[in-house]
């Protein structure tokens, strides 16, 4: 009786060992398939174009993915710093002073500044601002669709610095956010100007507020990112103040979708908002939230031990366990599909909503 007993449990054991090893190796659960696999730690980002679609930066390339590779393109930066908008991916070595922007057709041009380059921006059609210093002053250059100049505009004021351009999504106008530290505390200053012209046309004057953020949401409103606010303005035709919001913290995430956006001001809270400022719901997580991916009016959360999907009223929907190292998850095509990064792979997961 007792061999039974011994044979019965040395049997169990083995199916306990044999699950845990195919869950190391397989990192989720059963119903998944592999897109891409790279070398260890290779991937920097994943940005999501569409459903299907999505920029894929390793260390050395960058690849196109519609749930299959697309195209590919070999690129060797030491550090490279992405900006993505939609469909269109900027990405720069600032070392160097050089930028490639590329939509999901591939790269559409580069550029490369003879002064020092500080920072870049990409609209939705593959318009480039740029900022870069020569000595005392500061040069922005915007670049069309096809990376010819159009503008350069060249400031110097002391004590006040451009630390961020963004570009409307059909290119007429330009913003550039600036810092003014003349007094004890930073104040910001965000001017806009149209692209065929040389001069300013409309400002917009923050005290004691540090705005580093330009989001664009159409041709006419603009998004303006603090360090505890967000700030709408609109082009009506003068420029005017639609709403703002004021939070007791500062903010450490921002997403934003067609519809609605997701920010975080705490380590473990969502908060979702229309495009009017209105809060439609938030949602609190008993870990710390690590990313946030929008889709259809359902956000994606990452923990250390798990992706959760909610909707916008902050309502839970469900979650999923993840074991091994992952960087970056997204929607696919409905909420029950995700796109999970590892350190090693990019695959599918199809969550089982009734486990």
């Amino acid at each position: 009786m007792k061999k039974k007993i011994l044979k019965a449990i040395v049997v169990i054991l083995m199916a306990l060992i044999f699950i845990a090893l195919y869950l190391i190796n397989n990192e989720t659960s059963p119903s998944s398939s592999e897109l891409l696999k790279y070398d260890f730690g290779n991937c920097t980002g994943v940005y999501k174009v569409d459903a299907n679609s999505f920029f894929v930066c390793l260390r050395d390339s960058i690849k196109f993915i519609n749930l299959h590779e697309k195209w590919s393109e070999s690129l060797n930066f030491s550090d490279a710093v992405i900006y993505h908008n939609k469909n269109v991916l900027g990405v720069s070595d600032l070392k160097t002073n050089s930028i490639y922007v590329y939509d999901t057709n591939g790269k559409l041009y580069e550029i490369k500044t003879p002064e020092k380059l500080l920072s870049f921006s990409v609209n939705t059609t593959g318009f480039c601002s740029c900022i870069s210093k020569e000595k005392d002053s500061y040069k922005i250059n915007l670049y069309d669709n096809s990376g010819t100049k159009i503008l350069t505009y060249v400031y110097s004021e002391e004590n006040v610095f451009p630390i961020n351009t963004n570009i409307s999504p059909d290119g007429k106008i330009l913003a550039i956010s600036y810092i003014d530290t003349n007094n004890l505390n930073i104040d910001s200053k965000i001017t806009f100007m149209y692209t065929n012209q040389n001069n300013i046309f409309a400002s917009v004057q923050e005290k004691n507020n540090f705005i580093y953020g330009l989001n664009f949401l159409s041709n006419n409103s603009i998004i303006l990112i603090g360090d505890k606010q967000i700030i709408c303005e609109k082009f009506s035709p003068d420029l005017k103040q639609q709403w703002r919001l004021n939070f007791n913290d500062k903010i450490n995430m921002l997403e934003v979708d067609e519809n609605f956006f997701a920010v975080s001001h705490s380590k473990n809270s969502i908060e979702f908002y229309n495009m009017s400022g209105k809060k439609l719901g938030n949602f609190e997580s008993s870990e710390q939230i690590n990313s946030i991916s929008l889709s259809n009016n359902h956000a994606l959360l990452s923990t250390a031990n798990n992706i959760i999907a909610v909707n916008t009223k902050g309502n839970y929907l469900w979650s999923q366990a993840i074991f091994g190292e992952y960087k970056f998850a997204h929607f696919v095509n409905n909420p029950n599909k995700v796109l999970l990064v590892s350190a090693n792979k990019i695959f599918l997961l199809n969550v089982n909503t009734k486990e």
